[in-house]
């Protein structure tokens, strides 16, 4: 199967053998010919940037409703303006109905506390690798002075950004197990 790169998008391999892809970007006009410069692709550009945070005292049923009007699978969870958890949908029907949770549940309760996320300035090649190592379908999004500014899905990055990239890391994220796996808990 060849992979599909599109065109102003190159291919590189840093010297740990990791994959990354760049961006070209015309800069500027010298003597009649266009000089060229890589500019690698920042998850700011394709993260979602509109991010509803949840009380980890709200309950599942809050989540539930948040995530309908959402048309969203997860929302970060924080208190005192600290990232503390992220709830998805899975964990509402795993870990709260099929252990005989009701809806007045606390998000707390369900939650994953564990979080794992990027920077809005990281590469796309790696925040991707390290969804694949991770097994996550999402990341949530912050900044260098680690306030959320968004999230980042494999959904976004397929369409935002290149489906390749995408679907070569649900390959690895799909894969069984892993620490984010609802028996892991």
């Amino acid at each position: 199967m060849v992979e599909r790169i599109p065109s102003g998008v190159v291919e590189t391999w840093n010297d740990s053998d990791r994959r990354s892809f760049s961006l070209i970007t015309p800069s500027s006009q010298i003597g009649g010919a266009l000089q060229l410069e890589e500019k690698a692709m920042r998850i700011s550009e394709c993260m979602t940037r509109k991010v509803q945070v949840a009380s980890p005292d709200q309950s599942l049923r809050d989540a539930a409703r948040a995530m309908a009007d959402l048309d969203a699978g997860v929302l970060p969870v924080g208190e005192n303006e600290r990232l503390v958890g992220m709830i998805t949908d899975r964990d509402i029907a795993v870990r709260g109905i099929a252990e005989g949770r009701g809806p007045d549940t606390k998000i707390r309760d369900v939650m994953s506390a564990e979080v794992q996320c990027c920077f809005d300035d990281q590469e796309v090649g790696d925040v991707l690798q390290n969804m694949r190592d991770l097994k996550l379908r999402r990341m949530p999004v912050i900044s260098r002075d680690r306030r959320l500014v968004g999230i980042v899905s494999l959904g976004d990055l397929a369409t935002n950004g290149e489906p390749a990239w995408a679907g070569e890391a649900l390959g690895g994220i799909s894969q069984p197990g892993g620490d984010h796996s609802q028996t892991a808990h």
